[in-house]
Formats: C-alpha cells, sequence, structure tokens
C-alpha cells in the first residue's frame, strides 16, 4: 500500500518533490496517466468503500472460498498455456515443467 500511495502522490504536482527542476508531462502522457488512475474521488471512493466493510466469519469463509476458486482457475489457465507453449505436466507433482527440463535420476 505504501508503494501505491507513494506512486500516487508522483503524479500530484503539489506532493511532488522535484527540487528546482520543473517536471515535463505531455497532454497525452497526462490523458494516459488519469486513464490508468481514475480521478482522486474515484480511488477515495473505492477505498472507503473497502473499509467500511465488515466481514463476518461467514462472510470471511466465503469470500476465501471464491478466491480459493479463482486461484484453482487461474492455475488451470495458466497451466493450459504453458502446455500449449511446449511444456510438461508431471502428474506425479502436479506442476508444469519447462521444455528441456528432466528429473534428475534418483529424485
Amino acid at each position: 500500500m505504501h508503494l501505491v500511495e507513494a506512486a500516487n502522490r508522483s503524479f500530484d504536482p503539489d506532493e511532488l518533490d522535484v527540487g528546482g527542476v520543473q517536471p515535463k508531462v505531455s497532454i497525452a502522457d497526462a490523458i494516459r496517466i488519469a486513464q490508468l488512475h481514475g480521478s482522486k474521488a474515484e480511488r477515495s471512493a473505492l477505498a472507503n468503500s473497502f473499509q467500511s466493510q465488515e466481514l463476518s466469519a461467514g462472510g470471511a469463509e466465503d469470500a476465501r472460498e471464491q478466491l480459493f476458486k479463482k486461484l484453482l482457475r487461474l492455475k488451470r489457465r495458466r497451466t493450459a498455456e504453458r502446455l500449449a507453449e511446449g511444456w510438461a505436466y508431471d502428474e506425479e507433482l502436479g506442476l508444469a515443467v519447462p521444455p528441456g527440463w528432466i528429473k534428475q535420476p534418483g529424485a
């Protein structure tokens, strides 16, 4: 979070400490930055919405279960992508193996 806050401050001219140098940003760059980060009001509203939510024990368990399912879908998708790129799948360990890698004898 500190990194995100530092990045956000780096784009705020009032908080940017550049000494005597005036930073130069083109209009096109400024538009791209604004599109990537949204307005401060949007970021603040989003942050406040997350802070105001309190999870009950059941809600936390539901969130954990949803996250676990999402991570499993991501793993399956990434494994399929790797297999299409020529990777192999080690059934014993349940891992994708890069091309050219082999098990060490006795491992």
